[in-house]
């Protein structure tokens, strides 16, 4: 087996810059750790419909390993059995393979109530558990999956829902007119409430732009003009929130897990 390459699969690539960074944090812990016996290589694994060219330019602009992509849905198998070393994936499985309803209140299920709460979390437990058992069969008896996942604390609440209620509420005028540190930076002084603000809103618009983008773009009656300035006028106003209530963006929860595959699910 020495001769075949190490598989490291990242679910969930979407752009890939953070994938890119985080692919590579993992290669050179194992370097550091003389843990790589053999070249790696590595799976980036996201839905057909993602933004490949992005993905491709990216890594080769780094050229830092060699890879591969995969357009299977996660919830799905992915590789052979007994083919994986590190499966990895970072804000990513709390996508759902369908959605179950339309949320009457809102336009995301954090803040779904009743039936449709309901619907979603038996949606998230049957794609979850749908996730862990192709990746158990995926992996190799003693190798890893590491996730991070976006979590609620105990008042049920992420640490984004601010960002993800100001969206409804933009959207609804719309249709109506037709570990991150900054926070305890800013405790101590180290930055102020401006930098703060701008710094909270360019972690959120990272990730959050692409996506909300692409939703504005689907309606074909928004011209390309119109998008941006939806967009660019979004977070002018995420920002000036971000500096009324300064305490209700000091946190984002996640939980961190490294599952193991027993080996003796292997031995016979």
């Amino acid at each position: 087996f020495l001769s075949n390459p190490l598989i490291i699969a990242d679910f969930g690539t979407s752009h890939g810059a953070n994938s890119v960074y985080a692919i590579k944090l993992i290669i050179n812990c194992l370097c550091e750790k003389n843990k790589l016996y053999r070249e790696p290589l590595i799976i980036h694994n996201d839905l057909p419909t993602n933004d490949w060219k992005k993905v491709f330019q990216l890594l080769i602009d780094d050229n830092s390993y060699k890879a591969v992509v995969s357009g299977h849905s996660f919830c799905e198998q992915c590789l052979p059995d007994n083919s994986l070393s590190i499966g990895y994936s970072s804000t990513s499985i709390h996508w759902l393979s369908k959605k179950p309803c339309n949320i009457s209140n809102h336009c995301v299920s954090l803040f779904a109530t009743g039936d449709e709460l309901i619907a979603f979390q038996s949606q998230v437990r049957m794609d979850y558990m749908s996730f862990l058992e192709n990746r158990s069969h995926e992996l190799i008896p003693g190798d890893i999956l590491i996730l991070a996942l976006p979590s609620l604390n105990g008042q049920e609440q992420c640490g984004n829902q601010n960002a993800k209620d100001l969206l409804y509420k933009c959207a609804e005028a719309e249709l109506h007119n037709n570990p991150i540190n900054f926070y305890e930076q800013l405790e101590i002084g180290e930055i102020t409430l401006g930098k703060f603000a701008q710094s909270r809103t360019e972690l959120i618009r990272s990730w959050c732009e692409p996506i909300l983008k692409t939703a504005l773009e689907i309606n074909e009656q928004h011209s390309k003009e119109l998008v941006n300035r939806i967009l660019n006028q979004y977070w002018i106003i995420y920002q000036s929130k971000i500096k009324e209530k300064t305490d209700e963006y000091n946190y984002l929860n996640y939980t961190y897990l490294i599952l193991k595959k027993e080996l003796k699910d292997f031995i016979q």
